[in-house]
């Protein structure tokens, strides 16, 4: 099926990033794969797949209601809206997957955990977009090819497409596509993608993959239990290139899983009992990437434990497989259906 596009001009204020937002102190935490844009509200145009272009304000009263608990324990429905009180909307890059930076303890109350390259890729990502402006202000657009409201967004809230950048000569950069290039993003592939947006990706990540570039030389194809010893503290800014720069590095997709497991889940690891658990997330399903290129997304798809073994081997490389992309019900604020731009 053809897919419109969505596309919006805005900046991305590069003090979001570690560890210049503890420099500068920006409230913000960016990693590598995931960045604030401040949105030029008057530019969001929906392009049909037939090629009428429509401006729209569709997502100025848009967001999500989420399941919240007061100290009582009392739960209530709290709207957030997709663009926050600062005018900024969260990004994801779509089609890559950075190492982990901070993940995930605002419920749970332990520290925030990350990955080998974490640091390294985030600083990377910040130098480069530094190196194209001036100031700390960089404009950007946005686009994300869709077909309706619900498809631009993740379950989290997070507007899931493509930032380009222009060089000092006014050529347009694709930092989704440079950090897979570069070798500081896997690829990273939801059946949400088309055919050609995964064909992009791939062959951008080829070279980085056969060079072993980057994490590429870093990744682990063995499940081994969470590293605690690795945490993210937000008031500090030390850095180690040599301390971050190192294996093991597990795809980003199978490291979160783990914490599920192991943090939230209280689980101890093992091998075969790790396996076990992604064999019941009836939800986690994916397929090779060779047979969605060629018949699209299967009705019952394999489930996510079906590419690791008990032994804890992983046999799939960050390429491989494609993810079902989790769906999201977007809302105005008196609790609606938004279901056309």
């Amino acid at each position: 099926m053809n897919k419109g596009n969505l596309t919006f001009k805005g900046t991305i204020d590069l003090n979001q990033f570690w560890p210049q937002n503890i420099k500068s102190g920006n409230t913000a935490d960016s990693d590598a794969d995931t960045v604030k844009v401040k949105i030029d509200k008057s530019s969001v145009k929906f392009i049909s797949p037939s090629g009428k272009s429509k401006s729209t304000s569709v997502f100025s009263d848009a967001g999500f209601f989420h399941t919240i608990k007061n100290k009582a324990g009392v739960k209530s429905l709290k709207f957030k809206p997709v663009i926050d009180p600062k005018g900024n909307i969260d990004m994801r890059l779509q089609g890559i997957d950075a190492p982990e930076l901070h993940y995930m303890t605002r419920i749970f109350g332990n520290p925030l955990y990350r990955q080998p390259w974490g640091e390294t890729s985030t600083i990377e990502l910040y130098n480069f977009l530094k190196s194209h402006t001036a100031s700390n202000l960089l404009l950007c657009e946005v686009s994300t090819q869709v077909n309706k409201p619900n498809d631009v967004f993740d379950k989290f809230g997070r507007c899931v497409g493509d930032i380009f950048i222009k060089d000092k000569k006014g050529t347009s950069i694709n930092i989704n596509h440079w950090l897979v290039e570069q070798g500081f993003a896997y690829p990273a592939f939801y059946n949400s993608m088309t055919n050609q947006e995964i064909k992009d990706i791939l062959s951008r990540a080829a070279s980085a993959k056969t060079k072993k570039l980057n994490i590429w030389k870093s990744l682990s194809l063995k499940m081994e239990k969470l590293d605690r010893s690795l945490t993210h503290d937000k008031k500090d800014p030390s850095y180690s290139a040599k301390d971050d720069k190192k294996p093991p590095v597990l795809f980003p997709k199978i490291f979160r899983r783990l914490w599920t497991f192991e943090i939230q889940n209280k689980q101890v690891f093992t091998t075969d009992g790790y396996q076990k658990f992604l064999l019941a997330q009836k939800d986690d399903r994916c397929c090779k990437t060779s047979d969605f290129l060629k018949s699209g997304f299967p009705k019952k798809a394999p489930l996510l434990g079906s590419f690791v073994s008990p032994n804890g081997k992983i046999n799939f490389l960050p390429a491989d497989i494609v993810f079902k992309e989790a769906g999201s019900s977007l809302k105005n604020s008196k609790d609606q259906l938004i279901t056309s731009f």
